[in-house]
């Protein structure tokens, strides 16, 4: 495997545009003090039917939180305090579902 000589490597970011609205997404910067995830617990959600059975206390609504697809409509119910990233597993997700991205 081949190192890395260039820590200064700045994280990208996508500006999608949906029913004329525009929405820029930055990727995940882990040399950003703010998003270091160093020893912490991190929920990854997604979408499906076992996610009514989960229990949205205080201590999982503070951990890091990774959300997926549909279950980026999760941060519409709860108070979330530490949204670390969206994960858009298909490209047409959006295309089908931009009201989603509209209201996060």
């Amino acid at each position: 495997m081949r190192q890395m000589d260039d820590m200064s490597i700045q994280p990208g970011s996508l500006t999608l545009t949906s029913q004329g609205e525009t929405f820029r997404i930055t990727a995940f910067d882990a040399s950003n003090p703010a998003e270091i995830l160093d020893n912490q617990h991190i929920n990854i959600f997604a979408s499906g039917a076992s996610i009514n059975d989960v229990d949205f206390n205080s201590d999982l609504l503070s951990q890091p939180s990774f959300f997926m697809n549909g279950s980026l409509s999760l941060t519409q119910k709860h108070n979330f305090a530490y949204i670390t990233g969206y994960v858009i597993s298909d490209a047409r997700f959006i295309k089908h579902n931009p009201q989603i991205l509209q209201d996060c």
